[in-house]
């Protein structure tokens, strides 16, 4: 008695079926997808100010090297809280395709505020952001401007000081 099974159905081919393929190379190439930037993720700098630099009385520019720098600032003066604040962020030396600030609470939990900022030419960003109120007079806030390049993501740490009235 002959135990062995036959290499193949008569009438049928020994390959796995195409649908069966293309969903092996279908989940194959979403894992790749999903964990490329994982694996390969955009280089990231972070520059700060001048300690001493406070947005609130002028434009602040911290810089990663001789040619690569952000700067903020207020489009208007006196930022107060719980009014629109207009804000011009310019990125030199780099070929900035989008850029977004965020906003956290120095020394209290304000939550994090974070905006799109608009293109307007030239590596210059503007927008507004209108800040949550705080219980004490003064608030000083942490400003991270984020701007995102085709290969890397700059991050620039600011400091801004809003006065409630």
């Amino acid at each position: 008695m002959n135990d062995s099974l036959p290499a193949a159905l008569p009438g049928r081919s020994p390959r796995p079926p195409a649908l069966a393929v293309a969903l092996l190379l279908g989940a194959i190439a979403y894992l790749v997808s999903a964990a490329w930037p994982l694996l390969f993720p955009h280089r990231q700098y972070l520059a700060s100010p001048a300690p001493d630099c406070d947005v609130g009385s002028g434009a602040c520019t911290a810089t990663f090297d001789d040619t690569r720098y952000i700067r903020l600032a207020q489009r208007t003066a006196g930022p107060l809280a719980d009014t629109a604040l207009p804000l011009l962020i310019e990125t030199g030396g780099m070929s900035t395709t989008h850029v977004a600030i965020e906003f956290s609470g120095s020394g209290m939990d304000m939550g994090l505020v974070r905006r799109e900022l608009t293109d307007v030419g030239d590596g210059s960003f503007a927008g507004d952001v209108t800040l949550p109120v705080c219980i004490r007079r003064h608030m000083t806030w942490q400003a991270i401007v984020v701007a995102d390049t085709a290969d890397a993501e700059y991050r620039a740490r600011f400091r801004l000081g809003v006065n409630r009235d």
